[in-house]
């Protein structure tokens, strides 16, 4: 329901970074959770976005810095009438998704992340930055250092929320 497409990376360490390089043939969601880590794209195959993937990121900025700015977005895009689905890293990451109800172009989500990103210092704008390669981790996937990403959101909540979509 996040998804830009329906399908996933495996995450694996290159050298000194983890990332999720692009396989000859992506695995498909299902509903059995991935034993490794994994990230979905956030691009579908024409480019467009079902859903806006803000990612805080504890590599750019201190974990109070990350929560501040998440909690900062999260009561702008309230106040603008945006329902949002929360989770967190055991990085101490957050990651706001907001459900589109009509897929958005590539080149205005990453317009609008990127101005999201000039007044959040933690906002890693990435994920939408790159059309083919772009990916990121969901509520329940492993996590790279062990645990697993954690659903704020009260799970009844957010699937409402991304079933019902902003409009």
């Amino acid at each position: 329901m996040i998804a830009g497409a329906p399908s996933y990376r495996f995450g694996r360490w290159i050298g000194s970074r983890f990332q999720y390089p692009r396989p000859s043939k992506a695995p498909k969601i299902t509903r059995v959770l991935p034993e490794r880590p994994a990230a979905v794209m956030v691009h579908g195959p024409d480019g467009s976005v079902a859903t806006l993937c803000l990612d805080f990121d504890t590599s750019k900025a201190l974990k109070g810095v990350v929560d501040a700015d998440a909690a900062r977005v999260g009561r702008l895009l309230s106040a603008c009438g945006m329902s949002f689905v929360e989770d967190f890293s055991p990085s101490g990451g957050r990651h706001l998704y907001i459900p589109l109800r009509d897929r958005m172009g590539a080149a205005e989500a990453r317009e609008l992340v990127e101005a999201l990103a000039l007044t959040a210092t933690s906002l890693d704008p990435s994920p939408h930055q790159n059309i083919t390669d772009g990916c990121i981790r969901v509520p329940g996937s492993v996590h790279k250092t062990g645990g697993h990403q954690t659903l704020i959101t009260p799970l009844s909540r957010a699937y409402d929320v991304l079933r019902r979509r902003n409009p």
